[in-house]
């Protein structure tokens, strides 16, 4: 007797319920439950990092027990440079009469104050950094540039006096000589034009904020800016007649979506909130901002009070909302992709794994005359199967 073979047409009807159905074994495991990460933010100003240090442990507050980790991404401030102090050991080398070691030692001071705009020097300090290399200068014999240096000290301050007790006649005098004539230069203006808010510094001192006009001797000046949301910008330059600087307002800006999302898929965090110190005008503001995958959401905002510490528990109150929130959402997220599809949308006869399955069984029909039987030769087509056998 010819006897049909069933199991391939059970196997592939089996395959298209199963792919028609869908098994468990099919199925993605969930994603962690990992806390969101909090990516704290200021510029590099110095105003800024005075207020980092009190704004990063009310962060770390809100975030600790809710287990996010805090990463700050703040530019580390630039410090002044301690040129005051090596203007005082250049002093001290030229009583000792060391006068080599202090005229290098100037020489090197006078370089720095050049390219930071005499940043870290006060006025009188910047006066003795001059008025000392002149004093070296002569001692070893450089009259010419002996001269040069008096007269930029008298320039910076022409109201200063030697004192005769301390210092040698002919320096008294050439100085006095050197004052004379910057003095009958008569002034011109300078005008130096920065952003709202940062504080302008001419010759070692205080001149304003934001636009700031002086009328000053010609000669050899100094300037630095501290910007309220950048490196402070510093330079010297020659005022021979009416003069204006533009400082461009280019404030530092933390780093872009996309870089937060990835920094916070490195820490195997979960959704990254950005709480970022930024400046409008004199007014200091924190912005809590949500990083989703269309972008950032700004999710609150705490105004600084004149002293940060005052705002800090303002501070860690909104990020510990925000927080709550953004686990609040990523759970609701993974229980709502763990969940199975309504049952109506997965009705077996839309499934096109089915109909596959469908289509294979009724190949095999159409093949199963040429199915070998017990004896190994194949039906003849056309022949009648005993269908009594299979039921047997």
């Amino acid at each position: 007797m010819t006897t049909l073979r069933t199991a391939p047409l059970a196997a592939a009807l089996a395959a298209a319920c199963a792919l028609a159905t869908g098994s468990p074994a099919a199925s993605q495991p969930a994603a962690p439950d990992a806390p969101p990460v909090v990516f704290f933010w200021s510029s590099p100003s110095e105003l800024d990092a005075a207020a980092r240090a009190a704004l990063i442990p009310a962060v770390e507050a809100a975030a600790r027990p809710r287990g996010a980790p805090v990463v700050d991404l703040s530019p580390a401030a630039a410090p002044a440079p301690a040129l005051a102090e090596r203007v005082t050991r250049a002093i001290t080398a030229y009583d000792a009469m060391r006068f080599g070691d202090a005229l290098f030692e100037l020489d090197q001071i006078v370089e720095a104050a050049a390219e930071h705009g005499a940043r870290g020097l006060p006025r009188d300090a910047l006066v003795d950094l001059f008025l000392y290399r002149g004093l070296a200068r002569t001692e070893t014999g450089d009259e010419a540039g002996a001269w040069s240096d008096f007269v930029r000290a008298a320039t910076l301050d022409p109201a200063r006096l030697l004192d005769p007790a301390r210092f040698r006649p002919s320096a008294v005098k050439t100085f006095a000589r050197a004052v004379e004539q910057v003095v009958a230069r008569g002034t011109a203006p300078l005008t130096v034009t920065a952003p709202a808010g940062a504080r302008v510094h001419i010759d070692g001192r205080p001149a304003g904020r934001g636009t700031v006009t002086e009328a000053l001797l010609p000669g050899d000046h100094f300037l630095w800016v501290e910007h309220p949301a950048a490196p402070p910008v510093g330079r010297a330059f020659t005022l021979s007649g009416p003069l204006a600087i533009d400082i461009p307002d280019q404030p530092s800006a933390p780093p872009g979506d996309s870089e937060l999302r990835r920094r916070a898929a490195r820490l195997s965090a979960g959704p990254p909130l950005l709480v970022a110190l930024r400046r409008d005008g004199g007014a200091a503001i924190v912005e809590l901002r949500a990083i989703g995958r269309r972008g950032a959401v700004l999710r609150g905002a705490v105004r600084l009070a004149a002293s940060p510490a005052a705002s800090a528990g303002a501070l860690e109150a909104a990020v510990s909302r925000e927080l709550d929130r953004l686990s609040a959402a990523a759970r609701a997220g993974r229980a709502a992709t763990a969940a199975p599809p309504p049952a109506e949308a997965r009705r077996w006869y839309h499934s096109r794994w089915l109909w596959v399955g469908v289509g294979a069984a009724a190949a095999l029909l159409a093949v199963s005359p040429l199915l070998l039987d017990s004896s190994g030769e194949p039906a003849p087509i056309g022949a009648v199967v005993d269908t009594g056998a299979l039921e047997r």
